[in-house]
């Protein structure tokens, strides 16, 4: 088994902590004041708690299908589908970087969308050709292997999430492909666009 400690060392110093900045601030300008948000494969609870800092009026709920020894906020577990709690329960439901992990893009955007009354806000990928597509992979894992998350290198273009929000009934209510998440001169290869903002309602 590889010794990947160096590796999480490095990738939390270099990466890690730019890559929270950035995503949290991102999305705390799409949520309404005193909004409830269910943050969908919430990890360590990092993201949530970096958005916290900067949003006190917010709450957020945390599921994940692993729990953690260490999280920043309360996380409980789910099957990766199935979302244990009532219509409408959250005024938005957040899910970064989750998707490009799981063949149940449909099932899983239904149930988010299912418990939220207004809408849904995904951080995840999009590319345009292969090198893009290369890059990706070698960027999940680093930044997943490390911490045994399961990677299928399942991304889509932008036209394929715009047929699949279209097949789901589903408008693109805000979109942001310049997020800045990585330092110079790591951003010349591993930001390119290659990182999407999605606030998203239904029809």
């Amino acid at each position: 088994m590889p010794d990947f400690s160096i590796v999480k060392t490095l990738h939390q110093k270099l990466i890690m902590n730019r890559r929270i900045d950035a995503i949290a601030n991102g999305i705390e300008k799409l949520i309404p004041h005193n909004a409830t948000l269910l943050d969908i494969g919430a990890g360590s609870g990092e993201i949530a708690e970096a958005i916290l800092a900067r949003r006190t009026d917010v709450t957020i709920t945390g599921i994940d299908i692993k729990s953690r020894e260490k999280t920043k906020i309360e996380i409980t577990e789910f099957n990766g589908i199935d979302i244990s709690y009532e219509d409408n329960k959250f005024d938005y439901c957040i899910i970064v970087d989750v998707l490009h992990h799981t063949y149940h893009k449909k099932e899983l955007l239904r149930e988010a969308f299912r418990v939220s009354r207004n809408g849904v806000i995904i951080k995840d990928h999009i590319y345009k050709n292969r090198f893009d597509y290369l890059t990706l992979s070698f960027m999940d894992y680093v930044g997943n292997k490390p911490y045994s998350v399961d990677v299928i290198y399942d991304y889509f273009t932008l036209p394929q999430w715009k047929t699949l929000f279209t097949e789901e009934e589903i408008t693109i209510d805000d979109i942001e492909t310049k997020l800045k998440l990585y330092p110079f001169p790591f951003s010349l290869i591993f930001d390119r666009q290659l990182h999407v903002l999605f606030k998203l309602k239904s029809i």
